[in-house]
């Protein structure tokens, strides 16, 4: 199998764009940020310095010919950036540069320093951000909301959950659950909404910045959505800021006043953000979604004492 691209390769081909948004960089120390893979739609991640050395950019890119996953993430922060105000879009970290050169497809991201992977200093580091994460999440959130079609809620709402329903790995478990949620929606006791959705919203692809009031960037928004299903960003947040018992009824009850609906319905919107991201799972492993389903909706209802 062909093997990933080269650190070399990479930046011989992409100097031109470095060199047209990083006046100091320092060709002499560039660091990968991860060992390519031997697969064919793979991306590198290569971090580059000044000439102090000093951080200054990540440099994200691959093959063109295996498509445009480099490039995703960044054409979506576009899409996300323009549909918020303030400071909840300049923590949504924007992109120096990204495209197509010379059969590369790149993102090209100013520098951001990451959550401490110390233990210690990396728990008393989420605990501190909590607040503001969780903040900003319900304030983009309410920025975003959209009230969706009816062909929209059959395309993104009612075939998603009902091909979720469908799903031998649910049957027993939870089909009961969606298929109460698909009728609440047909006989319209429930009236989802839209909103803008990360779909991976966890602490590494949170980090530490200066610019707006929540002091973060968000970053990897490959996989969003502008018209996108709550819930799923807020559990898994919270699943990684240690956000449990009462303290996550509080973070639901706000999430369930901005989208105008009950605390049951909050399993709703959880259930039907993940069977959209089921059309979507891509090189996701199937089982592995399943597992990731069946975890974010036990913390849920556990923690909501349903």
């Amino acid at each position: 199998m062909e093997q990933g691209l080269a650190p070399s390769e990479a930046i011989e081909k992409l100097s031109p764009i470095i060199k047209k948004n990083l006046n100091d960089w320092d060709i002499e120390h560039i660091k990968p940020l991860a060992a390519p893979k031997a697969v064919l739609d793979d991306t590198a991640k290569f971090l580059l310095f000044n000439k102090q050395r000093i951080p200054e950019a990540v440099l994200i890119c691959g093959k063109t010919e295996f498509g445009n996953l480099a490039g995703r993430s960044a054409e979506r922060v576009s899409n996300i950036r323009a549909s918020l105000q303030g400071d909840e879009k300049k923590a949504v970290l924007a992109p120096l540069d990204y495209g197509d050169i010379n059969g590369l497809n790149f993102a090209l991201w100013p520098y951001r320093k990451p959550l401490s992977g110390n233990k210690i200093l990396g728990r008393l580091q989420r605990y501190s951000l909590r607040k503001k994460i969780l903040s900003w999440l319900h304030n983009a959130t309410h920025q975003t909301i959209q009230k969706p079609l009816n062909a929209e809620l059959e395309e993104v709402f009612i075939s998603p959950l009902k091909a979720l329903q469908s799903s031998e790995e649910i049957k027993g478990t939870l089909d009961k659950r969606v298929h109460n949620f698909i009728g609440k929606i047909e006989s319209q006791s429930w009236k989802p909404v839209f909103t803008m959705a990360h779909n991976d919203l966890w602490v590494g692809n949170v980090l530490n910045a200066k610019d707006n009031k929540y002091k973060i960037s968000v970053i990897d928004w490959a996989g969003s959505n502008l018209k996108g299903i709550a819930i799923f960003d807020l559990v898994k947040i919270c699943i990684d800021l240690r956000v449990r018992g009462n303290a996550y009824s509080i973070e639901v009850k706000k999430a369930c006043d901005l989208l105008e609906c009950d605390m049951h319905d909050s399993e709703g919107y959880l259930l039907a953000s993940m069977a959209l991201l089921l059309q979507n799972i891509e090189h996701f492993p199937r089982d592995r979604f399943f597992k990731l389903l069946q975890r974010v909706h036990r913390f849920h209802m556990s923690n909501l004492g349903l």
